[in-house]
C-alpha cells in the first residue's frame, strides 16, 4: 500500500513540474505569437491572467476579487452537497468519485 502512495505522490510532483516547465517555455518563446489550431474555434493565444480567475480574464468581467471569493465558496458547498446527495440518492459509484475528484 505504501508503494502506491509514493507512486501517486512522485506522479502529481511531476505532473506539476511538466505543467510548471511547459508555462515557463511558453512564456519565454511563444508568449507573443498567436495561431488558429481550429479556425474560428479553438486558437493558441497565451495571456496573463491577472483577473482573479479564467473566465474573469477571457470574458473580461471585471469582476472584484471579495465576489469570487463569495462565488467560489458557494459552489464548493454546492458542489459537495450534490456529492452527498447523489451518493445518498444512487449508493457510491465509482464514476462519480472521480468527477468529484477532478472537480476539486
Amino acid at each position: 500500500m505504501k508503494i502506491k502512495n509514493e507512486i501517486t505522490y512522485v506522479a502529481i510532483i511531476s505532473l506539476i513540474a511538466l505543467d510548471q516547465f511547459i508555462k515557463i517555455v511558453i512564456n519565454n518563446n511563444f508568449f507573443y505569437k498567436r495561431f488558429h489550431i481550429i479556425s474560428h474555434f479553438l486558437y493558441f493565444e497565451p495571456m496573463y491572467n491577472r483577473d482573479y480567475s479564467w473566465f474573469n480574464s477571457m470574458l473580461q468581467l471585471e469582476i472584484s476579487k471579495y465576489i469570487h471569493i463569495l462565488v467560489v465558496t458557494v459552489l464548493i458547498i454546492l458542489i459537495y452537497l450534490l456529492y452527498g446527495y447523489v451518493n445518498n440518492k444512487f449508493g457510491t459509484n465509482k464514476i462519480i468519485n472521480i468527477m468529484y475528484v477532478f472537480i476539486f
